[in-house]
């Protein structure tokens, strides 16, 4: 979903363990968007080891890089496309 316009790139470590074989822990991904379907509920679109791109539940990541973008677009409940 498009927002009210696209951000600088996000980067983003998975740190949710075992449960989704096709991220590898510790790995970095880049954010290409984020949908907000709850409000205060962020999934991240990540392009994953399948070479997909799925929606991933935001708290199984730290945010490496554009930790202020991304929480602005929480705060503001709107989803957003990540310029690349």
């Amino acid at each position: 979903m498009k927002g009210k316009g696209a951000l600088a790139m996000v980067v983003a470590k998975y740190i949710g363990g075992d449960g989704c074989p096709d991220l590898e822990q510790s790995a970095e991904y880049v954010v290409h968007a984020v949908s907000i379907p709850v409000k205060g509920i962020a999934f991240l679109r990540i392009v994953d080891s399948s070479g997909e791109d799925y929606l991933y539940p935001a708290n199984q990541f730290e945010i490496v890089s554009g930790e202020d973008q991304l929480r602005k677009i929480v705060e503001n409940n709107v989803s957003c496309v990540i310029a690349l």
